[in-house]
């Protein structure tokens, strides 16, 4: 809990990353089963009345780098991806052929599980791994795993024969997609 503010997916403890007057930030249980579930939130003994979702194994997407047009993405040596008007002077454009890192959540099981409760101590491999696009070009992925609570890490070679400008990028995994609209900026 913060400040008195705790949450509860099917009487489970959720772990709470980030509370507002208007909101709270929560992690679902790793160990929640697929399907219905009753999510209450508890601020200083005052319990909410239910709230019923349908939980899935997974639902991907990136994190938005600066508005929501831009995912979240890094090249090798931890520079951001972006047009270089985004930020200015901290994001450059990806170069195809190259291998850049992007930010997300919901990509589902690693292997081994994520413990449930407990901070990760090492990156956790994805269970299976994700297809992207890039522009409509299929990427290789070299990497995809759990490398903080919340928090995957996709490293994708760019493909050589995109142009110049921004491209739709798109990962799919169990029958899922990412967000719509979602652009990486090439060089």
């Amino acid at each position: 809990s913060i400040d008195g503010v705790s949450v509860s997916v099917n009487g489970s403890p959720a772990y709470i990353s980030y509370i507002s007057p208007s909101q709270v930030n929560f992690l679902i249980p790793a160990n929640a089963a697929p399907g219905p579930a009753q999510i209450h939130v508890n601020n200083n003994d005052e319990i909410s009345s239910a709230a019923t979702v349908t939980l899935q194994t997974v639902a991907p997407g990136f994190f938005w780098l600066a508005g929501n047009k831009y995912i979240a993405a890094a090249h090798a040596n931890g520079e951001l991806v972006g047009p270089t008007s985004l930020i200015s002077g901290a994001t450059t454009p990806a170069l195809p052929g190259e291998t850049v890192m992007l930010y997300g959540s919901g990509f589902g099981a690693t292997s081994p599980a994520a413990p449930t409760g407990t901070t990760i101590a090492a990156p956790l491999s994805l269970a299976t791994l994700p297809t992207v696009t890039i522009g409509g070009a299929t990427a290789t992925v070299t990497y995809a795993g759990l490398i903080d609570s919340g928090i995957y890490q996709i490293n994708v070679v760019v493909p050589s024969t995109l142009q110049a400008g921004d491209a739709l990028i798109v990962a799919s995994i169990g029958g899922q997609q990412s967000q719509a609209n979602a652009f990486l900026s090439i060089q």
